[in-house]
């Protein structure tokens, strides 16, 4: 880093106005999920009737089965397991 040189990870003002779809409320959507709610995205969650659906809408998320998450959103975050990833795309 030379002198005062500043990086940042990205600009959220280019999501400001969009929906973004969190697919999968495990570890990494919980993890992102929250971070990018903190930091003012519009974010909403797409999961199977379970556990995780039940915690995401506790943690305060709008939460819908997959298929309507994915329409609702403008862009859709993927973070299911891999061994899961496979039925989304049928």
């Amino acid at each position: 880093m030379k002198n005062a040189e500043v990086f940042l990870d990205g600009d959220l003002l280019l999501i400001n106005d969009k929906v973004v779809s969190v697919i999968g409320y495990g570890n990494q959507g919980q993890a992102q999920g929250r971070i990018l709610k903190s930091n003012g995205a519009n974010v909403i969650v797409g999961n199977i009737k379970d556990g995780s659906w039940d915690q995401a809408l506790k943690d305060g998320f709008p939460v819908y089965d997959v298929s309507e998450a994915v329409g609702r959103s403008d862009i859709a975050l993927i973070l299911v397991p891999d061994e899961v990833a496979p039925e989304l795309y049928l």
